[in-house]
C-alpha cells in the first residue's frame, strides 16, 4: 500500500512540468503553445521574432469558467491573417469553428457550426 501512494505521489510529481510546443511561422508571426502545470490546456501565444516577447494569442482556459470548453484545433491562412480554431463543449463530439483575425486579436463575427 505505502509503494502504490508513494508511486501514485511521484508520478504526480514528474506529471507535473511545463510543456512546449514548436515555435511555428505564419505570416509574419511565430506562434506557440505552452501548457503550464496548472492548466489544463495549452496557451498559444504569438511572437514577433523567435526571441520576442510572447502575448497571449489564445488561451482556451479562459473560454469557460467551469473548464467545459476544450480547444480542438488551430489552422492559420497562408498569409497569416487569421487563425480559424475549433472548440468543443463539454467533451462533445461537436466542433465549433471560429476565425480570429491574428493583428486584432478579434473573433469574426461568422462561426461554423
Amino acid at each position: 500500500m505505502f509503494f502504490f501512494l508513494f508511486s501514485s505521489f511521484r508520478f504526480k510529481q514528474l506529471y507535473n512540468y511545463t510543456s512546449y510546443g514548436i515555435p511555428t511561422k505564419y505570416g509574419q508571426k511565430y506562434f506557440v503553445a505552452i501548457r503550464e502545470p496548472e492548466q489544463n490546456q495549452a496557451i498559444i501565444y504569438s511572437l514577433e521574432s523567435l526571441t520576442g516577447e510572447m502575448k497571449i494569442f489564445l488561451d482556451p482556459n479562459n473560454l469557460s469558467s467551469d473548464d467545459t470548453i476544450s480547444l480542438k484545433f488551430t489552422a492559420f491562412s497562408n498569409d497569416g491573417k487569421y487563425c480559424a480554431y475549433g472548440i468543443s463543449n463539454g467533451g462533445s463530439d461537436w466542433t465549433r469553428i471560429h476565425i480570429k483575425n491574428v493583428d486584432t486579436l478579434e473573433d469574426l463575427s461568422d462561426k461554423l457550426i
